[in-house]
């Protein structure tokens, strides 16, 4: 999915330069929720150590995203997050408010549960390794 998809109004990262490692929370490391919409979380290291090992975690998801229209990485070089050591899944799609988001080009591994869980009540969501659908 091409990042003019979703016109961002919010990002957490920005690639490579603007990463933030978030690791060691007491629950979710990312949470996309409240009236937050058309938001980019790219290029992050989020449950992991500084040179991308999965040894720190958070407590919970790694990023969970409860609104619609958001994007979880993406095709540039640089936008995909690496989600790993999180003691829940990776990435969760949660309610029937998280429709219509993007799951893309991200390196998902070592978390507790599933690498990307979508609720049953989440839908239209799109995820991918790469290159599009």
């Amino acid at each position: 999915i091409p990042s003019s998809f979703f016109p961002k109004t919010g990002e957490v990262g920005t690639g490579v330069e603007g990463r933030n490692l978030i690791s060691a929370n007491g629950r979710d490391g990312v949470q996309v929720n409240g009236d937050a919409a058309r938001v980019a979380v790219e290029g992050n290291l989020i449950g992991t150590a500084a040179d991308g090992r999965p040894v720190l975690g958070n407590a919970r998801a790694g990023i969970s995203v409860w609104t619609p229209f958001n994007r979880v990485g993406g095709l540039p070089s640089g936008t995909g997050n690496f989600v790993g050591g999180n003691f829940d899944v990776g990435v969760v799609l949660v309610t029937e408010d998280a429709h219509d988001n993007v799951v893309q080009a991200n390196t998902i591994f070592s978390n507790r549960s599933h690498g990307v869980q979508i609720t049953v009540d989440a839908g239209n969501n799109r995820v991918a390794r790469g290159g599009g659908f």
